[in-house]
């Protein structure tokens, strides 16, 4: 898949199980004026279209790539026979449909409870031990995401972003390198957001299962 190709949009039939093996792919779903809610960032060897698959209907959110990527597809009953012969890949299948349950929950708290640098600080976090790269410095985010799109993640507006970001740089938390961020105190930021624990167990579940 090249950056910016859809995989597959909201409402369509569900075919499937997919899994990244390269590259970059990010779950949204479309809004009634043509926006986007952006739900989440797929990495490499992370499992997706669970939802549909175990309702048997419609894709409950679109998928495109934001890098060229390469996708493999495990078709429906394929997914069915190997339930059926390995109960621990149901599990972990299950285990990894519970995991972003309890992912987009959290989000929702954080949304309701929580300010907008702190949920902007917790959500560079999590970018950074998911998606970071070590640079000269600090931990870079190799994402192509922009200042709406990390508005997109903790619901806020990109002016807000904005304003946070000059003012996590001006206390040496992170610097704005070429469009990307470089967190250069990852420590100070978790402490910022609260974030305990070294990788979000939902994350550590969407990538359990493999197929043979």
């Amino acid at each position: 898949m090249e950056s910016g190709e859809t995989l597959f949009r909201k409402g369509e039939r569900s075919d499937g199980l997919y899994r990244v093996r390269t590259g970059r792919l990010v779950v949204t779903c479309p809004g009634p004026m043509g926006q986007e809610l952006l739900l989440s960032i797929l990495g490499p060897k992370e499992w997706f279209g669970e939802v549909g698959l175990f309702e048997g209907g419609r894709r409950s959110a679109s998928v495109k790539a934001i890098e060229t990527s390469i996708v493999e597809w495990m078709p429906t009953e394929a997914v069915r026979q190997r339930m059926r012969t390995d109960p621990r890949f149901g599990r972990a299948l299950l285990s990894t449909a519970a995991g972003r349950v309890r992912r987009l929950t959290q989000r929702v708290e954080d949304q309701v409870f929580l300010d907008v640098p702190t949920r902007l600080a917790r959500t560079i976090v999590s970018l950074c031990r998911d998606h970071g790269e070590e640079v000269d410095g600090g931990v870079c985010i190799a994402l192509p995401l922009s200042q709406s799109d990390l508005g997109a993640l903790i619901s806020a507006t990109r002016e807000s972003v904005n304003k946070h970001l000059q003012r996590f740089a001006r206390s040496s938390l992170l610097r704005i390198r070429d469009g990307q961020l470089v967190v250069t105190d990852l420590d100070r930021l978790a402490r910022l957001g609260d974030r305990p624990g070294p990788e979000d167990p939902a994350r550590r579940a969407s990538r359990e299962p493999r197929p043979e």
